[in-house]
C-alpha cells in the first residue's frame, strides 16, 4: 500500500469519526437543533456523485470516503426527521428558547 493509499484511508476513518459527535448526540437527545435539512441533502447528493466518479474511476479510497459519506448522511436525516423539531435542554439553553 502506497502512502497516499493509507492516507486516504485514514482520512475515511477520520470522516467516519468526524460523524459520531452528531450522530450521538441526535440518537441520545432526539434534539434537531441547529441541523440544516437543506445541507444535510446537498451532502448526500454529492457523496453519490463523487461516489459514482470515483467508482467509474476505479478509484477505492474515494468509494469508501464517499460510500462512508453517504451512509452518515442517511443516518443523520432519518434521526433527524424521527425526532424534527425536537430540542435538547442543553441546546435550547445554548440557542436562548424557554
Amino acid at each position: 500500500m502506497e502512502i497516499a493509499d493509507a492516507l486516504g484511508w485514514l482520512g475515511t476513518a477520520l470522516i467516519l469519526t468526524a460523524y459520531a459527535p452528531q450522530i450521538g448526540h441526535l440518537i441520545k437527545e432526539k434534539c434537531t437543533a441547529g441541523l440544516s435539512m437543506i445541507s444535510w441533502h446537498l451532502w448526500l447528493a454529492g457523496s453519490v456523485l463523487l461516489f459514482v466518479h470515483a467508482y467509474a474511476r476505479n478509484d477505492a479510497v474515494v468509494m469508501a470516503v464517499q460510500g462512508v459519506n453517504a451512509l452518515a448522511v442517511i443516518i443523520t436525516l432519518y434521526v433527524a426527521h424521527r425526532y424534527r423539531a425536537n430540542v435538547c435542554t442543553h441546546c435550547a439553553q445554548r440557542h436562548g428558547q424557554p
